[in-house]
């Protein structure tokens, strides 16, 4: 059995572990509100994770510039099916031929419009992530400050209050949120972008570029060419040529579809899966580490 001298010297060492840690914190807090006032932090904290947000930024300007081509590529691409759609085409004596072309050219600008709402979803929410990271490197020096107002609210709840205060659990869950919060904002949310950018960027690449190229190629072959007619072209001359434009146009959407399909499927993997993913999972980590501070309760 612990005899009660044992007992007694090893709470007193406890409560003097955590006024020492207290007076800590508050010298780091004084410290860290000095160099934020003098702009050294900034500098401080442009040499921690400068690289990390820098690399981030062309990862997500990268990606921008590839949302906002496929955006104004399929906006072109619907307009022009949409002045298709409304024109005179076809040959006139057959009427149900040009009905089943005209369902094909609906079908294909229904299609389009799809893709092009998606690709602006896609533009806006890059934006906004872009925007949030060089928010949060902007006040990274005074969200340090936060986080350790939640670490001192945890430490004052742990050493002054018991745990039948009122005041205890609320500082606590102050200090829990403060520090998660930040951690969130600062750590975890820039490592998620940046190991989405390890893992996807070279497949993403490629596989954009080949739906690129396949929408370029519809795009020519439906409305107009320098070197060949276009749709409407064919199917207002010979029957034959009717039927090959009809059978073209329907094979062009169907490759237009598939490619599109993993347009959207590889987006919303890098620019939304991915991304929460990697956050959650480090979150979670994140808040069960901070929660270990109940050990020194006991």
């Amino acid at each position: 059995m612990t005899s009660p001298t044992h007992t007694l010297t090893a709470n007193k060492c406890s409560v003097l572990f955590k006024y020492f840690l207290l007076l800590l914190m508050l010298v780091l807090s004084i410290f860290t509100s000095w160099l934020a006032s003098t702009g050294q932090l900034t500098s401080l904290d442009e040499r921690l994770l400068g690289n990390l947000f820098h690399s981030n930024d062309a990862f997500i300007d990268s990606a921008e510039d590839r949302a906002e081509s496929m955006t104004l590529t399929l906006s072109e691409l619907h307009a022009g099916l949409l002045v298709l759609q409304s024109s005179e085409f076809g040959i006139s004596f057959i009427v149900d031929a040009n009905i089943q072309l005209g369902n094909i050219v609906a079908q294909a600008t229904d299609l389009v419009a799809y893709g092009r709402n998606f690709a602006l979803f896609n533009l806006v929410a890059l934006h906004v992530i872009d925007n949030t990271l060089k928010l949060v490197q902007w006040l990274t020096p005074w969200l340090i400050l936060v986080a350790e107002a939640g670490l001192l609210s945890i430490l004052i709840a742990d050493t002054w209050l018991s745990a039948k205060n009122r005041w205890h659990m609320s500082l606590i869950r102050f200090g829990e949120g403060a520090v998660i919060t930040v951690l969130l904002l600062v750590i975890i949310f820039p490592f998620s972008i940046n190991l989405v950018r390890q893992s996807s960027e070279a497949v993403t690449e490629s596989l954009y570029h080949e739906s690129y190229q396949a929408l370029l190629n519809t795009q020519e072959h439906i409305l107009s060419s320098s070197n060949a007619a276009s749709i409407k072209d064919d199917a207002s001359e010979t029957l034959a040529l009717f039927k090959n434009a009809r059978v073209k146009l329907s094979e062009k959407s169907s490759y237009l579809a598939s490619n599109l399909t993993r347009y959207v499927a590889v987006t919303m993997m890098e620019v939304f899966l991915l991304p929460m993913l990697f956050t959650l999972f480090l979150l979670w980590l994140t808040r069960s580490i901070i929660r270990r501070h109940t050990h020194w309760n006991h």
